[in-house]
């Protein structure tokens, strides 16, 4: 099957058993029977991120809540101590659910988007850069089309990230930190492990 163009060109779908992703009971959803690695995709790789990200996305009954409230947080206690706080939430939910020890980046990319679909978060992979781990996320839950929306999800990640990074022997001074979001229709969130000045 051909490969999808442009930023999408070097994922691949592949298919993991339904019992190492979900943790809720009842049948799994299909789409999150599915992690992403480092080849190719299939044609259909973008619409199976964005029906990911919906399937994901916040209840009717707690977006309004939720996409409120970085900015009202910010309001409040300014924007660095929001992003500590929405880190350190990051850092608890990793903690609820850890990473097995991993050999390779690609195990780290799987162990990563298994834990991310186990709470519907999406799905990671990893892939050495210049000068930083190089961790992309993709079908993330979708609260909000607005910055303090995305900038509550960018920094839960960083606290998640950070976190399972240091359990798989990361040092104290190095860190995750957003570096940027892609091109529509993956959009794929990207973050820069390493040692931040």
């Amino acid at each position: 099957m051909p490969a999808a163009p442009g930023a999408a060109a070097n994922w691949r779908l592949a298919r993991r058993p339904a019992s190492r992703i979900m943790a809720a009971p009842g049948p799994p959803p299909e789409s999150l029977c599915m992690v992403l690695s480092t080849d190719r995709v299939p044609m259909d790789l973008s619409q199976f991120v964005l029906q990911l990200a919906a399937d994901q996305s916040v209840s009717e009954q707690w977006r309004d809540v939720v996409a409120s409230l970085p900015a009202q947080l910010a309001a409040a206690v300014g924007d660095e101590t929001t992003r500590l706080v929405l880190r350190q939430v990051g850092r608890d939910v990793a903690d609820r659910h850890p990473l097995p020890p991993c050999d390779s980046l690609d195990d780290l990319g799987h162990a990563m988007s298994e834990a991310l679909a186990r709470i519907r978060w999406g799905l990671a992979r990893a892939e050495e850069g210049e000068r930083n781990l190089v961790i992309q996320v993709a079908g993330y839950p979708q609260i909000a089309k607005n910055e303090p929306a995305l900038a509550l999800v960018v920094a839960v990640l960083e606290g998640m990230i950070g976190r399972w990074m240091e359990s798989q022997g990361g040092g104290v001074m190095l860190s995750a930190r957003f570096a940027g979001k892609g091109d529509p229709p993956l959009s794929a969130l990207t973050f820069h492990y390493g040692q931040h000045g």
